[in-house]
């Protein structure tokens, strides 16, 4: 399965941060996380249902924001 991040970026604690946390386990079946030595912090997605969302929120937008 092919996988793209969907956050990268350093933080404090080295912890993945709890609003990205709760919408990565929400909307993905699955997901990985990658912790290095200097407290970044990478959540990968699978690509295909990355691309399902996107999509989604673009027809809704559409929808209402015309």
């Amino acid at each position: 399965m092919e996988m793209m991040n969907y956050f990268e970026g350093k933080t404090l604690t080295g912890l993945v941060p709890d609003n990205i946390e709760n919408d990565v386990k929400s909307i993905f079946t699955v997901y990985e996380v990658c912790v290095l030595p200097n407290k970044q912090v990478i959540v990968k997605v699978p690509k295909v249902e990355y691309e399902k969302v996107a999509e989604f929120n673009d027809k809704v937008k559409k929808y209402y924001c015309k």
